[in-house]
């Protein structure tokens, strides 16, 4: 899956809560879930206020949620676009400094922040870390009876 949506987004917030399964989910695959490169929001000059963009979920979870697991990107196919511009300059993730490297080679030094916004900064961050999480709300789901399983998929992963 790649991308969700819900169709009324007034009859409840879900999001975040999908988004927590989703992440259990994607560590019981593997390893965990990341953002795609240019979430609902991400470029938006006023999107900190609104509730139904995603890069304020992935903000949320990079800079508050201490219960989940986050390691930075690191696949260079994965990193390729996944910065902001701002005045004329890039925001490039704290980690990737490859990356930030080619790109001020390719467009000069004086392009990249050295010290962006800090509001800009979280963002980028944001997208460019993978999350994981343990499977609490899942192992919930499935005990009272809400989760089905026919093919056992997760009993292939120990759950």
């Amino acid at each position: 899956m790649t991308h969700s949506e819900i169709d009324d987004p007034s009859s409840g917030a879900f999001g975040p809560f999908l988004y927590d399964l989703a992440i259990e989910l994607g560590t019981l695959l593997g390893s965990g879930v990341t953002s795609t490169a240019d979430p609902s929001g991400f470029h938006g000059t006023n999107s900190e206020k609104s509730k139904s963009v995603a890069i304020n979920v992935w903000t949320y979870y990079y800079k508050k949620r201490f219960d989940i697991t986050k390691f930075p990107l690191t696949c260079a196919a994965m990193l390729n676009g996944r910065f902001l511009q701002h005045e004329g300059r890039y925001v490039f993730p704290d980690h990737d400094y490859s990356h930030m490297i080619t790109n001020t080679i390719k467009h000069g030094r004086e392009y990249a922040h050295k010290n962006p916004p800090s509001h800009l900064l979280d963002r980028v961050n944001a997208i460019n870390h993978v999350y994981s999480k343990e499977p609490i709300f899942l192992e919930k789901l499935k005990e009272i009876g809400k989760l089905e399983d026919p093919d056992n998929i997760f009993g292939s992963f120990g759950f």
